[in-house]
C-alpha cells in the first residue's frame, strides 16, 4: 500500500490485487478475467452551494436543456450516445427520432402535430418508431391520453405496433 494510513479505496484495491493473485496461484489454467476498473463518480446538476433561498424556496440556478434531456433519455433507453437524432417535423412541433424511438420532449403538441404523426407512421417507409416517449410535463393529459388512443389503435400499412411511454422530470422547457 502507498500510505501509511490508507482509505477505504487502497485497501479494496490492495485486497483485490491480493485475491486475483491467490487465485491465479491455486488455479494457473483459468480463463477468467480477473481485472478490475476504477470508476470515479462526479458530481451532477446542483450542489448546495448553487442553490438561492428566495422568500424561503429554494430555486436552482441549474436549468434542463432540451438537449441534456434527450440526450440523458437517449442512454437510458439504450442508445449511443453519439447517435444523432434526425428532426421529425409534425406540423408546427418538432419531434426527435432516434432508431425506434421518437421523442416528444417539448410543449406544444397539438391535434395537428397528432393528425401529422399518424399520417407519417402510415406513409413513411423509413419512419419506424416502436416507442413514442413523451414528456408528460410539456403534454397535457387530454392529449397524453389522444396520443395513447390513437397509437393503441394505430391502423397503418406497416403493421407497425407504437407504444406510449410518458416520462417525467420536474422541469419545464
Amino acid at each position: 500500500m502507498h500510505s501509511n494510513a490508507p482509505n477505504i479505496f487502497e485497501i479494496t484495491q490492495e485486497r483485490l490485487k491480493r485475491a486475483k493473485a491467490q487465485l491465479e496461484l491455486e488455479h494457473p489454467h483459468h480463463s477468467s478475467d480477473l481485472d478490475f476498473k476504477v470508476f470515479s463518480l462526479h458530481p451532477v446538476g446542483p450542489r448546495l452551494e448553487d442553490i438561492e433561498k428566495c422568500n424561503g424556496q429554494a430555486l436552482e440556478l441549474h436549468s434542463y436543456s432540451p438537449t441534456s434531456i434527450l440526450n440523458t433519455w437517449k442512454v437510458y433507453d439504450g442508445k449511443l450516445l453519439s447517435q444523432d437524432f434526425e428532426m421529425i417535423q409534425l406540423g408546427n412541433y418538432q419531434g426527435h427520432y432516434c432508431q425506434d424511438k421518437l421523442y416528444l420532449i417539448h410543449a406544444g403538441f397539438d391535434s395537428n402535430a397528432l393528425s401529422t404523426l399518424l399520417e407519417k407512421l402510415d406513409l413513411d417507409p423509413h419512419f419506424k418508431p416502436s416507442v413514442v416517449v413523451v414528456c408528460g410535463e410539456n403534454f397535457t393529459s387530454g392529449m397524453q391520453r389522444a396520443l395513447y388512443e390513437n397509437l393503441k389503435n394505430l391502423r397503418n400499412q406497416k403493421s407497425l405496433e407504437v407504444k406510449t411511454l410518458i416520462r417525467y422530470m420536474n422541469a419545464r422547457l
